[in-house]
């Protein structure tokens, strides 16, 4: 049972971004250089998480300590909204 989450932007939420987009606009917005093998501070990890299982950017916000993930959480809480789902398999 995988939680699952995706991103869209609040212009055009209609539309799912590829979380690779996302990393490099958050990489050009902190001035931090390309890398295509990492998520930039792991956000995905921590804070996709998150999203994934159901939390508001404003309770990550609230709960993250790192000020270098809080300030990712600000910045995608500004410009995406999430959408979070679990998916079963039916037997």
């Amino acid at each position: 049972m995988p939680n699952c989450f995706t991103l869209q932007r609040k212009s055009d939420p209609s539309t799912n971004v590829r979380f690779a987009d996302i990393d490099d606009e958050l990489r050009t917005a902190f001035s931090q250089p390309p890398n295509a093998s990492a998520y930039l501070w792991h956000w995905y990890d921590i804070i996709g998480l998150r999203l994934a299982l159901g939390h508001s950017f404003d309770r990550i916000i609230t709960e993250l300590e790192d000020p270098d993930l809080r300030n990712v959480a600000i910045y995608l809480n500004t410009h995406f909204t999430s959408n979070a789902w679990v998916e079963r398999k039916m037997y």
